[in-house]
């Protein structure tokens, strides 16, 4: 993104409205890119738990949550 901000503010520089326009087309490329990579990630985490540690730990409480509450006794 750094890049794309010289090659827009070099654009204005020289007042090239095709240089600008081409660093607008390459935040747009990069923006979905990176929307891409993140839904990926994401469908990976959720279906198969990728780089989650220990991640069935929390699968027990929901068997009886009546053993993990905790409860005021008066």
């Amino acid at each position: 993104m750094v890049i794309v901000a010289v090659i827009k503010f070099y654009g204005c520089y020289k007042k090239s409205f095709k240089i600008e326009i081409f660093a607008i087309i390459l935040v747009a490329i990069i923006s979905i890119g990176v929307m891409y990579q993140g839904k990926i990630g994401g469908e990976l985490t959720y279906t198969y738990g990728a780089h989650v540690k220990d991640h069935s730990d929390g699968m027990d409480c929901l068997d009886d949550p009546e053993d993990f509450l905790e409860e005021e006794k008066d």
